[in-house]
């Protein structure tokens, strides 16, 4: 499973350092090698609540192995790609099985590991491994492209791929992970009207900042979105009145934690992800330092990133959830602060220093946010609910990026000075701003709904014995312990709004 997550970043930030190798073989303009990274981003977030879906529908551990096959095959069409239009849409298929593959990493570690301390330990390896992936790809790419070429880098995609695989079906038990749902039905037109609507929003973050809403592209992804989300929700509501199957239980989101999870994950990848972006900009456009230079400066936020993913963890199976993910939006509130106040003219390790608050703020909050977001549901809800949670992480990194484009945008505009001449990117320090209220706002927001319900995850639960678990209806199945039961929150009471 951490394998599997480790593949999705991995393969995100390297194809960002072979971009440059790519337009050089086959003379792409801009926009078509800009589609190398955005076909695989929006196939990626547009599909994860299929994903979730038919994961519940068909088995976890099936849509695991379709979705590591077919990204394995992929990758290796990608390497072999005779052509631009080829190697897009090998990206497209690779996005696609991501979005399969995906939720049921997340969903299979929480239905393994039940008792919450191994739970937060186990989740907590898996962002820690995740965030890992996120700081190999560009060292990775960099050395690929420099001794070998840029499909080697496709080709490794694919060996990791073929070992995911390999473990999956190996190491996940078909009658854990089998079907989980209660039928094989899927919410067809649910899937298209999503589908339609997510697709058209990612779309429009990515283009509104350098089109502008004035463009007919954007202006219809803008309608795409305004028409087809807003009816994917009646739509659900219409289907889950009637008993029918949807893609999304709109009863998840009355549960507190779960939607503190939520919260927590798009403030985080709104973050991330702007941050990672536009500092590289800076790095090299403003402040011309090379590729090579910007990637080490951004090696320690990445490595605290994954140290602190298992500290997290363990911090969490002692003290709860909450605590740590709280801990994390605070530090990261500091961290965007300290960022906003810096003096342009400081060294590159004052930058590095507080480049790496972010990363702790990262590794707290990654391992924290996911077990909140799985832990509270009925296990067979755990792939949907795992979907819901990368959905919204994914459409707040396109969001972070796109709002920090057009604070920046804006800012160069009504600079006197030009942007090669002064010190940092215009509207950098404001949008750092902007980031610390928004995380400042969830905090108090995470807060508020956790308020009222126990924080604290406490290992003396995993003790008890089995007749005393099914006693307090924490087990649907004698003969199993395998899943944690519907309804149920962490002080055992009932919560009858995730069944």
């Amino acid at each position: 499973m951490c394998l599997g997550s480790m593949l999705t970043m991995f393969t995100s930030t390297l194809s960002n350092l072979l971009v440059p190798a790519i337009a050089e073989e086959f003379g792409a303009s801009a926009v078509g090698l800009a589609w190398v990274a955005t076909s695989y981003t929006l196939a990626y977030g547009a599909l994860l609540l299929l994903g979730g879906a038919l994961g519940s529908a068909y088995g976890r551990r099936r849509l695991l192995l379709i979705g590591t096959a077919v990204f394995a095959v992929a990758s290796l069409g990608c390497a072999v790609a005779p052509s631009l239009e080829l190697l897009l849409a090998g990206r497209v298929v690779q996005g696609a099985a991501v979005a399969l593959y995906l939720p049921q990493t997340l969903a299979i570690l929480s239905t393994e590991f039940t008792a919450p301390a191994a739970r937060a330990k186990a989740v907590g390896l898996w962002a820690g491994v995740s965030s890992l992936g996120l700081s190999a790809g560009p060292v990775l790419g960099g050395v690929l492209v420099d001794l070998a070429s840029w499909r080697v880098g496709f080709l490794l995609s694919t060996v990791l791929a073929l070992a995911a695989f390999g473990m999956g079906a190996r190491g996940v038990s078909p009658q854990t992970h089998g079907r989980t749902g209660p039928g094989g039905g899927i919410d067809v037109v649910g899937a298209i009207v999503g589908t339609a609507g997510l697709v058209g929003f990612v779309e429009l973050l990515m283009r509104l900042p350098s089109a502008g809403l004035a463009d007919p592209t954007t202006l219809a992804c803008a309608v795409a979105a305004v028409v087809c989300l807003p009816a994917f929700i009646l739509w659900q509501l219409r289907q889950g009145r009637a008993g029918r199957p949807v893609l999304m239980p709109l009863g998840l989101w009355r549960t507190p934690a779960f939607l503190a999870a939520n919260l927590s994950g798009f403030a985080y990848f709104f973050m991330f992800f702007a941050v990672l972006y536009f500092y590289a900009v800076d790095l090299q456009d403003v402040q011309g330092r090379g590729p090579f230079t910007a990637g080490l400066l951004f090696l320690p936020m990445m490595l605290l990133t994954a140290v602190f993913g298992p500290i997290a963890g363990r911090l969490a199976a002692r003290l709860g959830t909450v605590p740590v993910l709280s801990a994390g939006l605070l530090v990261g509130v500091c961290g965007s602060v300290l960022l906003a106040l810096r003096d342009p003219a400081a060294g590159v390790v004052d930058l590095a220093v507080r480049l790496g608050l972010l990363g702790v703020s990262s590794g707290l909050m990654s391992s924290s946010m996911s077990n909140l977001a799985v832990s509270r549901v009925a296990a067979d809800l755990s792939s949907t609910a795992a979907a819901v949670h990368n959905t919204l992480r994914q459409i707040g990194s396109t969001l972070g990026v796109a709002v920090f484009g057009m604070i920046i945008a804006a800012a160069s505009r009504d600079s006197s000075i030009p942007s090669a001449e002064s010190p940092q990117l215009p509207g950098l320090d404001l949008s750092m701003v902007l980031t610390a209220g928004l995380l400042g706002l969830i905090l108090v927001a995470v807060v508020g709904l956790t308020a009222r319900r126990p924080t604290r995850d406490r290992v003396s639960e995993d003790a008890r014995s089995e007749d005393s678990r099914r006693e307090d209806g924490l087990d649907e199945a004698a003969s199993t312990s395998t899943t944690q039961a519907p309804g149920r929150n962490d002080a055992g009471n009932d919560d009858r709004s995730t069944t």
